[in-house]
């Protein structure tokens, strides 16, 4: 074989491998192509198939009552007036305007939404417990409720029971969240994770005077009123005013 016949022959087969590889290419390709539209085909029909169908109707859930654990975080039954005083002595009192009684919702259903196919929603309804008590001061123009009621875990449907204290100025009737306290009471044994805002001490001195096992609330701001100090034994023990002055519990009756 001469030089000339070589190199067309070398060349030939070069070529041919070259059109080899780049159709192995294209095929592979193509296979990937048609991997990632079937994969994403079924994503989306599992995704749709996650949400259940739209009712018209009220889905109502298995009434739930709180634990006596719970219940335990209301320690004022036959309690009419608080009295706090600061670090000076002076002293200020919070009368009760609604006894601590533990309520059923029988009359009103607690709802919420969950999304369900065509782009819905669904309204889920569950009958419950509940206990609030409030008391409001006229010499601070202050006033705290204390909430012990069922919440509902997403995306499972699992109850759990939990405390909220929260307190305002009396003259403005709304509440502020940034200033709630807010503890999960019970799990009811389903152990879940909720968030909470609280510090937990087991002892703490508030203006000479020694509590055990507090809860303090975590504020998201700086705006009084800014601190709130509870335990289970004598209920709220502690709070700042809209000036940041220290009120601790002197006596309950």
């Amino acid at each position: 074989m001469d030089s000339q016949t070589w190199k067309i022959n070398y060349g030939f087969w070069i070529g041919l491998n070259n059109m080899c590889y780049f159709s192995k290419m294209k095929y592979l390709s193509i296979l990937i192509l048609l991997f990632l539209s079937i994969f994403t085909s079924c994503k989306k029909e599992e995704n749709t198939n996650s949400k259940e169908e739209c009712s018209e109707e009220i889905i109502e859930l298995e009434a739930t009552f709180l634990e006596e654990e719970s219940i335990a975080f209301v320690p004022y039954d036959s309690v009419s007036t608080i009295y706090f005083k600061n670090k000076n002595g002076k002293e200020i009192s919070f009368v009760s305007f609604n006894n601590p009684t533990v309520r059923n919702d029988t009359s009103a259903i607690s709802s919420f939404f969950t999304p369900c196919s065509s782009n819905g929603f669904n309204m889920y309804g569950y009958r419950r417990q509940n206990i609030r008590c409030s008391f409001n001061s006229v010499e601070l123009d202050l006033a705290f409720e204390i909430t012990v009621s069922t919440g509902v875990y997403f995306p499972e449907f699992l109850y759990y029971d939990r405390f909220s204290l929260r307190i305002r100025a009396d003259s403005s009737f709304v509440f502020n969240d940034s200033n709630t306290l807010f503890i999960v009471t019970s799990d009811k044994g389903n152990n879940i994770d909720i968030s909470t805002n609280y510090v937990f001490l087991e002892e703490l001195t508030l203006n000479h005077k020694l509590f055990k096992n507090v809860y303090i609330s975590i504020k998201k701001n700086n705006e009084p009123p800014t601190d709130l100090y509870f335990n289970k034994e004598f209920g709220v023990i502690g709070f700042t005013d809209m000036e940041n002055k220290l009120w601790v519990l002197d006596r309950v009756e």
